[in-house]
């Protein structure tokens, strides 16, 4: 329940706040040039860094919070996808696999 809380509350500032101009943008080139600067900004001060290539958002240096917060909110959309999945296969049934290759033509 908790990270779902936390995933409205992102949700809700992702919406209503421009991220793109509060967080730190570098090119990938300067990004190379400075990349223990990053790694500290990131790890100690917790700020977000945007490196782009080209004018191109291409990656992110994130706070390691960070990454673990958004893996455990893909991981509760990836529980819900499954018990959608679930609940839809014991509504309408299943087909094996023998019967789907036999439907295919796959022998």
């Amino acid at each position: 329940m908790m990270v779902f809380t936390a995933l409205l509350v992102f949700t809700a500032l992702f919406v209503f706040m421009d991220w793109r101009r509060i967080m730190l943008r570098i090119a990938a080139s300067e990004a190379r040039r400075g990349f223990a600067e990053l790694i500290n900004r990131a790890g100690y001060a917790g700020e977000r860094v945007i490196l782009e290539k080209h004018g191109r958002e291409i990656a992110a240096v994130v706070p390691i919070v960070d990454l673990i917060m958004l893996e455990l909110m893909e991981n509760q959309l990836d529980i819900a996808d499954t018990r959608t999945s679930v609940t839809e296969a014991l509504k309408q049934g299943t087909t094996s696999l023998d019967d789907l290759r036999a439907e295919l033509g796959l022998g």
